[in-house]
């Protein structure tokens, strides 16, 4: 699954499109409380990318934008898990926190405290 994912999202990798992409998240207003603006355009543009999406509502209005492959993705990446929250069964904003070999390396001690 990870790698047809990184396929997809590989094939539809074109700088234009970046740029656009990054000009109309900045254009779309997502201060606390008025979220749902961004997570459904950046969820319609996972979705172009063949990704399954769901939104979590925190509050009426506040979604989150959850794509669970995400983690393989993640993973495949050679990023470690540090934690999925998923384990403890409750509902959560961000399921898992991953982190680099390299960024291990360079913040040691940060990744021990967590």
């Amino acid at each position: 699954m990870a790698e047809k994912i990184k396929d997809l999202v590989l094939e539809q990798l074109d700088r234009n499109r970046l740029i656009d992409i990054a000009k109309n998240v900045a254009e779309i207003v997502s201060i606390t409380g008025e979220e749902s603006a961004i997570a459904h355009y950046l969820g319609g543009e996972f979705e172009r990318l063949g990704m399954e999406v769901r939104y979590q509502e925190v509050e009426e209005g506040r979604p989150n934008v959850i794509g669970p492959p995400g983690l393989f993705a993640a993973v495949s990446q050679g990023m470690k898990v540090m934690l999925d929250l998923a384990d403890l069964g409750g509902q959560y904003p961000m399921g898992t926190i991953v982190t680099s070999r390299s960024y291990q390396a360079q913040n040691r001690g940060l990744t021990k405290k967590f």
